[in-house]
């Protein structure tokens, strides 16, 4: 008999004690994504060395929006959840039907790409947001980041447009919310 598989972790809440493990998790997946040849992602300075890096992660995390699943007390995955619109996203977003919550920040530890983390996360997401009443999850990618635009599609994500930050060009995405039962 085949053991059943444990559960993925459920996230918690990010303090700011966190924010350095944080920013390592993401310099480790900015690097994967640059070694995939995908550097549009994220660009390619570390997350640790960025100053906007830090100020971004620790707004999310003073303001109750940042989450964070841990495996032997370190990071292994992340994601922001928010009411509030990127700004760089409003436009694309401003005909979009509501009430909607924004997922921004979602990566996993490269280890453990294809192990179903990041489709866990994204679960847990779209519970969160019919838990807070929420219709609509929203989130971008880079638009050049095809993989990662298939993933989302097959995720049951809905591309719907696209926003610009600088030189950047985000896809736009987003899944209707099921009301809790």
């Amino acid at each position: 008999m085949t053991p059943e598989p444990s559960p993925a972790p459920l996230p918690r809440l990010a303090t700011p004690a966190d924010l350095n493990a944080v920013l390592a998790l993401f310099d480790r997946s900015q690097r994967w994504l640059s070694e995939i040849g995908v550097p549009g992602q994220w660009g390619t300075e570390p997350f640790s060395d960025s100053v906007d890096a830090h100020t971004r992660f620790l707004s999310w995390i003073e303001n109750g929006n940042f989450y964070v699943v841990d495996s032997d007390r370190e990071p292994i995955g992340t994601l922001a959840l928010s009411h509030t619109v990127p700004e760089y996203a409003r436009e694309g977003c401003a005909e979009r039907p509501g009430p909607a919550l924004y997922l921004e920040a979602l990566t996993t530890d490269p280890s453990l790409r294809g192990q179903g983390l990041g489709r866990s996360l994204l679960a847990w997401a779209e519970q969160e947001s019919a838990r807070q009443g929420a219709g609509w999850l929203r989130l971008d990618c880079w638009a050049g980041n095809a993989r990662l635009r298939r993933y989302y599609r097959k995720a049951g994500f809905e591309e719907f447009g696209r926003c610009r930050l600088g030189n950047w060009e985000g896809a736009l995405f987003e899944r209707k919310i099921k009301a809790e039962a």
